[in-house]
């Protein structure tokens, strides 16, 4: 397919050169902006993976996909990220110090569930 590479730095909030996450899993360095045959009015995005989703540096994979698709990484949705990120740990350690509290002789009172028997 013969892409059109478009002589532009920035659109729809994505300069070339920024971070973005993007339709493939990972985060991406914008490199460019093109269209295509099939869809010269869409817009497209040239990129090449710099991390994988885990934040572990990553080969560097070309892609490209619709604008639509990349969400541009500041400063701002790192703080976002972190926060949401923070209080997901901080659930999850608070269940554990839940279960931790329950006393043995609670685990024993607890009833049973019932397993039905299937009618012949």
């Amino acid at each position: 397919m013969a892409k059109t590479k478009l002589d532009i730095t920035e659109h729809s909030g994505l300069k070339i050169g920024d971070l973005a996450l993007t339709y493939s899993p990972g985060y991406h360095r914008i490199t460019g902006f093109h269209t295509d045959q099939i869809s010269p009015t869409a817009i497209q995005v040239d990129y090449y993976q710099v991390l994988n989703d885990d934040g572990s540096p990553a080969p560097r994979r070309k892609g490209c996909c619709h604008i639509s698709h990349c969400i541009p990484i500041d400063r701002a949705w790192i703080a976002e990220k972190r926060t949401a990120w923070h209080n997901a740990i901080d659930r999850k350690i608070n269940n554990i110090h839940d279960v931790l509290k329950t006393q043995p002789a609670e685990l024993q009172a607890t009833p049973k569930p019932r397993i039905r028997k299937k009618q012949p």
